[in-house]
Parts: C-alpha cells; sequence; structure tokens
C-alpha cells in the first residue's frame, strides 16, 4: 500500500514531470519548426535550380544536336556557357524570377549554376539544389547523344 505521505507527493511530482514534459515540447516544436522551413527553403531552392537548369538546357541543346557532343554539352566551352548564362538570366529575369523568389535567393541559385558552368566541382556538403545541377546536366546531354 502507499503511506500518507507519498500520497500527497504524488501529484506534485507528477506535476513537476508534466512541466519538465511541456518544457521540452516547446523546445522540440521549435526544433520541428526550424527544420520545416529548412525543408521549405531547400524545396524552393531545388525548384528554382531545376527552372534555371531547363533554361541553361535549352540553349545547350542547339549545340548539343549539331556536332559538338557530350563534352562540349556537360562542359561547354567558356566563352560558350558564359553566353548561356547570359541568355538564362536574361530569360529568367524576363520571365521574373529574380523578383518571384527574391534578389538573394536567385542569385544564391543561380550562382550554383553557374559555379558548375564555370567548371568548378560541387562541394560534398552541398545543398541538394547545388547537387541538382551537375545531375540534371550530365543526364541530359547524355540522353541528347544517346
Amino acid at each position: 500500500l502507499i503511506s500518507h505521505k507519498a500520497r500527497s507527493t504524488a501529484p506534485e511530482a507528477l506535476e513537476k514531470s508534466f512541466r519538465e514534459w511541456l518544457g521540452d515540447l516547446r523546445v522540440l516544436q521549435e526544433a520541428v519548426d526550424q527544420q520545416y522551413s529548412w525543408q521549405r527553403q531547400s524545396y524552393r531552392d531545388l525548384h528554382l535550380a531545376q527552372i534555371l537548369t531547363d533554361l541553361f538546357l535549352f540553349f545547350a541543346r542547339g549545340q548539343v544536336l549539331s556536332d559538338q557532343g557530350v563534352k562540349d554539352c556537360v562542359m561547354p566551352a567558356a566563352h560558350v556557357g558564359r553566353a548561356w548564362l547570359e541568355e538564362v538570366r536574361m530569360l529568367a529575369t524576363s520571365r521574373r524570377l529574380p523578383e518571384m523568389h527574391g534578389d538573394v535567393m536567385f542569385n544564391r541559385v543561380f550562382g550554383a549554376l553557374a559555379q558548375y558552368v564555370h567548371g568548378n566541382a560541387t562541394n560534398p556538403k552541398a545543398e541538394p539544389y547545388e547537387c541538382i545541377v551537375p545531375a540534371m546536366i550530365h543526364s541530359f546531354c547524355r540522353q541528347a547523344v544517346a
């Protein structure tokens, strides 16, 4: 049987435990909210990277289907890559992508495409949007030449 003293402290112990749990719940909710925010931004970045890479591949398509082959599609000559990037930026701007996504986000994601086109390797700890650019370009170039 439970002693009288134990019965009188049981509600206090339960209340203390419940308060600790509520305290942890707040911390947990903050962590969940932070993760949700990161995932939402990551998805937005990934979607914009896909759009910009598709625009880039639109300009690459003519080069690949002529006589240049996979190598020049995956890693175009510097002057060709710069020209395609200028076209992508111009087309994206005319479609108001920087305005829709914000200049900071647009420039960050466009920068990932430009870094790849200029021959800079992707960081192994890169964000998903930085990894999708080379994957899309390689996939397109292999299929276009096949």
